[in-house]
C-alpha cells in the first residue's frame, strides 16, 4: 500500500471515530446496501467496466451483515424472518463465489443462469430486508 493511501486511511479511521450519524439512516442502509446490488452493481451501472461486480456485490453484503450484528438486539425479538435473512445472505456469498467469467448483460440481452440466480438471491434478500426500517423507526404518539 502507497505511503499516501496508509495516511489517508488513518486520517479517516481517526475523523470516523468523532463522526456523528442519525441512527435511522443506519437502519435504512441495511436495506437500501441490498437494494443497490441488486440495482447499481450487478447491472454493471457503476462498474464504469472494471468488471468487479461480484467483489463489489460481496463487500456489500458484508456490509449489510455488519449492519445486521449491530441492529440485531433491536430485531430479534420483532423480526422472526431475521434467520431467513441470515440464510439469503449467506446463499448468496456462496452463489456469487461459484460464479466464473462474469460479463454484465448487454442491454437487451438474457442474462446466463448464474447471472439470474445471483440476481434472484439478491432480490430475495432484499425483500426479506424491506420491513426493517419501519420496525425500528421511532413511534410517536
Amino acid at each position: 500500500m502507497s505511503g499516501l493511501l496508509e495516511k489517508d486511511l488513518e486520517a479517516l479511521g481517526k475523523q470516523l471515530q468523532t463522526t456523528q450519524f442519525q441512527p435511522l439512516d443506519v437502519v435504512r442502509r441495511t436495506h437500501e446496501i441490498t437494494e443497490d446490488t441488486l440495482q447499481q452493481t450487478l447491472t454493471g451501472h457503476d462498474d464504469y467496466g472494471a468488471r468487479v461486480e461480484l467483489s463489489d456485490a460481496l463487500a456489500q453484503l458484508d456490509g449489510t451483515g455488519a449492519l445486521l450484528k449491530v441492529l440485531r438486539p433491536l430485531l430479534a425479538p420483532r423480526y422472526p424472518q431475521l434467520s431467513k435473512v441470515d440464510g439469503w445472505i449467506a446463499k448468496s456469498r456462496k452463489d456469487i463465489r461459484t460464479q466464473r467469467g462474469w460479463q454484465v448483460t448487454p442491454p437487451g440481452g438474457a442474462a446466463d443462469a448464474g447471472h439470474r440466480l445471483v440476481d434472484a438471491d439478491i432480490g430475495q434478500l432484499a425483500e426479506l430486508l424491506t420491513p426493517i426500517p419501519t420496525m425500528l423507526e421511532p413511534r410517536v404518539s
